[in-house]
């Protein structure tokens, strides 16, 4: 029953309904002004998600991280231990081997370094230095949207996939939104809501007084006040 209620939300390609819409506005607010603040202390947060993005081929005595390539560069390694585990048993022992006559010792029995530096030396594989980026890929209002991408596409991202809080302080329309959208000035405009009638009825009385010739007037006004008056609470009240 969770799961087809996750199913429904607008952050998981849910419709917009009236539930979907108050279910929303919670996150939001939870996200951005509520309990979640405390977590990435941001202004005004915006949640981006970014791709890992690794930068190979610099010279690995300088580079911050290395990587290990098989002699076609079909499979790779992020570490000496990685690459020792996915050996089978034939393959350690003639790995060790190698390593006792070249450096006297067991594999395993070497420090990290020993081991990436034996590894290159190796024929049948190549050893590159390499340095990580993270790369901007899409934006979300809210956390569980951001979330929800990462699932849905992360087999297009290999690499890895963060959630990066950062602030929309210096996006004044992003901002203006989502206050609005909190504050409950922006509601949602849907047959079933409560409001709904209300403004139905507004251009409904619009429209009949063009029908019989009356513009913006006094008279329109008037009526457009009363009829707004009477509607004030449930067009402005919060979701």
């Amino acid at each position: 029953m969770e799961q087809d209620k996750q199913a429904q939300t607008i952050a998981t390609g849910g419709p917009l309904n009236i539930e979907t819409f108050k279910d929303f506005i919670d996150r939001l607010r939870h996200d951005v002004a509520g309990d979640r603040v405390h977590d990435h202390c941001t202004a005004d947060a915006i949640f981006n998600v970014q791709r890992l993005r690794r930068i190979e081929g610099i010279e690995f005595d300088i580079a911050p991280y290395r990587i290990l390539y098989n002699e076609d560069h079909e499979r790779r390694w992020l570490s000496p231990k990685e690459y020792w585990d996915e050996l089978d048993l034939e393959e350690k022992q003639s790995l060790n081997e190698e390593a006792i006559q070249a450096k006297d010792k067991f594999f395993l029995d070497m420090d990290t370094t020993e081991q990436w530096d034996f590894l290159a030396d190796r024929d049948y594989l190549n050893v590159y230095g390499y340095q990580e980026e993270w790369e901007y890929v899409n934006s979300h209002l809210t956390h569980a949207a951001a979330e929800a991408f990462i699932k849905r596409k992360s087999h297009d991202y290999p690499d890895g996939l963060r959630i990066f809080t950062d602030s929309r302080v210096w996006c004044p329309e992003f901002t203006a939104i989502v206050d609005a959208l909190i504050a409950g000035q922006l509601v949602l405009n849907t047959p079933d809501s409560d409001y709904f009638a209300a403004l139905v009825t507004l251009a409904n009385v619009k429209s009949a007084l063009k029908s019989v010739g009356l513009g913006d007037d006094s008279v329109e006004n008037g009526i457009f006040k009363m009829i707004a008056l009477a509607n004030l609470d449930r067009i402005t009240k919060a979701p």
